[in-house]
């Protein structure tokens, strides 16, 4: 089982990093099943997307936001 951390989503939230990428490189291997994140992440994943939205006050912003924090 591979437990991804906060710092781990972050990281592969910028697909376009060298980093992101030895991390997908590695993450191929294993079996998708085989990969989880806590609850925790999660909610610090929330909080941040929330934060970035409240800094707005423009509709138009907010929904950049709202688009990166529900990929699909």
């Amino acid at each position: 089982m591979i437990m991804l951390d906060t710092d781990h989503i972050s990281v592969l939230q910028h697909e376009d990093s060298s980093k992101a990428l030895a991390l997908l490189q590695k993450l191929d291997s294993i079996h998708p099943e085989d990969v989880a994140t806590t609850a925790v992440t999660v909610e610090e994943q929330a909080r941040s997307w929330l934060s970035l939205i409240g800094r707005y006050t423009d509709v138009r912003q907010q929904v950049k936001y709202y688009a990166r924090s529900h990929p699909a």
